[in-house]
């Protein structure tokens, strides 16, 4: 140690914290992870901090992964029972994907994944002005 740092250290010591700096970087404030190792309850627990929990992760994966395989389809009732209607809107967007980007399983399980941590899932839909739909 030089002699400037024990000079330094002697005016003004070296703070010791328990806490490890990158988990309180997460914590937006509401919740804090000092807090929750010390056993107090934060107020609100944040999606960004319940993320990078690996339990909460792989739970909502599983969920949401689950039901974005699922199959889906848009059934039209009629006198002889139900058909599958491929006229739909909503069997086009499941045929040809929910937009560019994504395809419908995609589309649904980043749907799903954000009900979960948020609360609800917030999707835009946009009609089509040439075809009404």
């Amino acid at each position: 140690m030089g002699f400037l740092r024990r000079l330094a250290d002697r005016f003004d010591a070296p703070r010791e914290t328990r806490a490890d700096p990158s988990w309180e970087a997460l914590a937006s404030g509401a919740a804090d992870w000092t807090a929750i190792k010390s056993g107090v309850t934060p107020t609100a627990l944040t999606p960004r901090l319940a993320e990078n929990f690996a339990t909460v992760s792989a739970c909502v994966a599983a969920i949401a992964g689950a039901l974005g395989s699922l199959p889906a389809f848009v059934y039209r009732l009629s006198k002889d029972g139900r058909a599958v209607d491929q006229a739909h809107a909503v069997a086009r967007l499941i045929r040809d994907g929910a937009n560019a980007r994504q395809s419908w399983p995609e589309f649904l399980e980043w749907w799903v994944a954000q009900a979960l941590l948020f609360g609800n899932g917030l999707a835009e839909i946009v009609a089509d002005p040439r075809s009404g739909a």
